[in-house]
């Protein structure tokens, strides 16, 4: 990792943290030399400050708790600020956290769900997670990644040797705008070093349950320095997967929604920075990502014959895609490019950036055998068909810090989104061929699109006030008028075979925040917050369930944004070997998007009140020398009104997962050797089963039944570099993750299975 701080010196801040918890809520830092400043670059920017420790090093511990807890800095706010000094709930996940454990997996949604207590439980798969059982906005390097039709892809877009450090900020926030009513989750790239820098890691995994599916592969390579003005920072990666086998030794299928079993995955991503003088800077970012899949197996459709519930099986053989114009293989590509300049004296003395992205994301998923009756007569959906999508998204963001005195400052700017969604077109199979080769030739009979082409423009302003009031009080708070222009043309509607003469809408909103951090001492910080958030709806779901008398100018009810009013409290304790925090949050939209079942086959979007609630707890300590250990706990509940009757009904278990605790112990165990076990629980759920909608349907399919894991992490210094093993799953616990759960209610198909017991090796070095 980069040595430097964000301002490019060498006088940086240092990881000294051998608290090496994941779940950590701060970022521990503790300067090298007390008089280097921690550097204040503009917020929201990718200009964090760069750990010191090199991959795969164990820093040492030159520090307790709290006094590192002082040097904590948070950018996912979009101006830096100490964790303590912010009215909400924030997570930070170093550098050093994510290598760790990429080490286990290098799925970046399964390492939030282990290290961000408010994110949905880890998936063991692609599955788009959720955040205190609402949708989350992901940032990298504060540029929007999320799109009105995103399905999982933004998390494929960047791997973790990348990153530097990853914020989460939980509830909904008027900071960023569209999309943030769960969180928002600022990913932070690495850049360049003062002084070159080369780092290798190259590693494989093989699966213990089963060991004919043979060793998966890691490769990563970063690579950074400065020449005069220009500095770079350039990533290189490749992870291969075989097929991979669930704790009975089972093959888990190649399905769509399952694991991402027997795909290579490559990625690039650099950034170049060139220094216009002391105050000025111009960065240009260019990151490219590819997910293929070569699929040898299908979901046995022997498993819907068997009694009661059980896991996905694979069916093996050479699948045959016939009459298509697109690949065989299964993708996921993806390729950003962003330009940002930095002005550190604007206007004499205020801070500003200015950015320009644009992504061009690609999708074609595995073929899958959604029929809910054997001869496909229930409709265009009731077929064998896969997706076939793409996405075109350009951002701009200009924003100034002004500060007005030592104690206050504002942050003003605006925020600019064009998002053409395309029609996302779904081939369909012939079913006759499909079922008497068993599976296994999938010839093209056809071609619908799922959802019209349509164009989303948002254009916003902002403003945000920070004040000190004193040692003991903080106020911060603004608003964001946001204005979103909406158009489509004239379509049919897939789920319905409506025509629907097409126009164009436009909306605005203005929602606003305000929070409050007192500290009664030095250990104790109390803080309250109101938020609102503003979230479109996903487009697509209204548009094909259109039906008579359905046309754009007259449907704001179907078509209009969600604002979600965020009710939060939390305390922070710090102590010098001990920190802990607890906070309850309450959200509530009267306009919200949900759906209910109202046939076999049938699910109806409705726009209706919705509200979560919930506490997040975490507990961090140092027991002893060389010891250090860390819990979390996050508990969650939702309902909604579906039928605006003033009755409210459970939310399933996808959007609002079970109580997840996770708690790790590491020791240093000899001068460079670590040893860290780690658990995470998952808990039951069954409260949306139980429920039965007045459609005589019930909420969730089938409970969610509980289940833990056990992670084993070692590192050891050896020779030019470190030695790091590990076991995913260590107890071999057979179980499928809550995802997959919620999947199994409709059909066992895709009741995925988590891996089994999985043994990582990983050999890193600097040259």
């Amino acid at each position: 990792m980069p040595a430097d701080t964000g301002n490019g010196t060498d006088a940086a801040v240092a990881h000294k943290s051998d608290l090496a918890g994941v779940h950590t809520e701060v970022r521990w830092l503790a300067q090298q030399a007390p008089s280097a400043p921690v550097s204040a670059e503009p917020s929201g920017s990718s200009e964090a400050p760069n750990a010191a420790s090199t991959v795969g090093q164990s820093p040492a511990n030159n520090g307790e708790v709290g006094d590192l807890l002082d040097e904590t800095v948070v950018t996912a706010t979009r101006t830096r600020e100490r964790v303590q000094d912010v009215p909400r709930t924030v997570t930070v996940v170093s550098r050093r956290q994510v290598e760790q454990q990429s080490l286990l997996t290098t799925n970046l949604g399964d390492i939030l769900g282990f290290t961000v207590p408010g994110y949905s439980a880890p998936s063991d798969g692609p599955a788009r997670g959720t955040y205190r059982g609402r949708d989350v906005q992901t940032l990298i390097d504060g540029i929007p990644q999320t799109g009105n039709y995103a399905y999982s892809n933004q998390l494929r877009f960047i791997v973790p040797v990348s990153i530097e450090q990853i914020e989460a900020v939980g509830g909904p926030s008027a900071l960023y705008g569209d999309g943030a009513t769960g969180g928002t989750i600022n990913i932070l790239t690495r850049r360049g070093t003062e002084t070159p820098q080369a780092k290798t890691r190259i590693g494989f995994n093989l699966g213990l349950s089963n060991l004919s599916g043979g060793p998966g592969y890691l490769f990563e390579q970063f690579a950074s320095g400065k020449a005069g003005a220009f500095d770079y920072a350039i990533t290189a990666s490749y992870t291969g997967l075989g097929s991979v086998y669930d704790a009975r030794g089972a093959q888990i299928p190649n399905e769509w929604f399952g694991t991402l079993g027997n795909t290579n995955t490559y990625n690039l991503y650099g950034k170049f920075g060139l220094d216009l003088g002391a105050d000025q800077r111009l960065q240009f970012t260019a990151g490219y990502a590819n997910d293929l899949t070569d699929p040898n197996s299908i979901s046995d459709p022997a498993v819907t014959t068997s009694g009661g519930l059980q896991f996905a099986g694979a069916k093996n053989g050479r699948i045959q895609i016939q009459n298509s114009p697109y690949s065989p293989q299964p993708t996921k590509r993806n390729l950003q490019l962003a330009l940002e300049y930095n002005h550190n004296k604007f206007l004499g003395g205020s801070k500003l950036l200015a950015q320009a992205s644009h992504r061009n994301s690609f999708e074609l998923t595995t073929v899958n055998d959604s029929r809910f009756t054997a001869d496909g007569s229930g409709g265009p959906f009731d077929s064998i068909n896969r997706g076939v999508w793409g996405e075109y998204i350009t951002t701009a963001r200009v924003q100034v810090e002004t500060p007005f005195s030592d104690n206050f400052k504002l942050l003003w700017g605006s925020d600019f989104k064009n998002d053409p969604v395309e029609a996302w077109q779904l081939e369909t199979f012939d079913p006759k061929i499909y079922d008497e080769s068993g599976g296994f030739i999938q010839r093209r009979s056809g071609n619908f699109l799922f959802n019209p082409a349509y164009t989303l423009t948002n254009i916003a302003g902002f403003l945000q006030a920070n004040w000190n009031i004193s040692d003991q009080w903080i106020i911060n708070g603004g608003l964001r008028y946001e204005n979103v222009s909406f158009s489509v043309g004239d379509f049919v509607a897939s789920n319905t075979g409506q025509s629907v003469t097409g126009g164009s809408l436009n909306f605005n909103s203005t929602v606003f925040n305000l929070g409050v951090v007192y500290k009664p001492s030095n250990e104790i910080s109390l803080f309250a917050n109101f938020g609102q958030g503003f979230s479109l709806p996903v487009f697509a779901n209204p548009l094909t369930n259109a039906s008579s008398g359905f046309a754009v100018s007259n449907s704001l009810t179907a078509l209009q944004p969600k604002l979600v009013d965020s009710y939060e409290l939390g305390v922070r304790g710090r102590w010098r070997s001990i920190q802990s925090s607890l906070s309850a949050y309450y959200t509530f939209s009267s306009l919200d998007v949900g759906f209910v079942q109202v046939s076999p086959t049938q699910f109806q979007s409705v726009r209706s009140p919705q509200r979560t609630y919930g506490l997040e707890a975490t507990l961090y300590a140092q027991p002893g020398p060389g010891w250090t250990l860390g819990t979390t706990a996050a508990w969650v509940q939702g309902e909604q009104d579906p039928f605006n009757t003033g009755d409210y009904y459970p939310l399933n278990s996808y959007s609002v997962n079970p109580l997840k605790a996770t708690f790790y112990l590491e020791n240093q165990t000899a001068p460079g050797w670590r040893n860290r076990l780690q658990v995470l629980f998952s808990g039951y759920r069954d409260v949306a089963y139980n429920a039965i909608l007045p459609t005589g349907f019930r909420v969730e399919q089938a409970p969610v039944g509980s289940y833990a894991t056990v992670d084993y992490l070692s590192s050891i210094q050896m020779g030019a570099g470190t030695l790091e093993v590990g076991v995913r799953n260590l107890l071999n616990n057979q179980y499928s993750p809550v995802y997959s759960q919620y999947l199994s209610g409709f059909n066992d198909r895709n009741n995925f299975a988590a891996r089994g017991a999985t043994l990582n090796v990983a050999y890193n070095f600097g040259w």
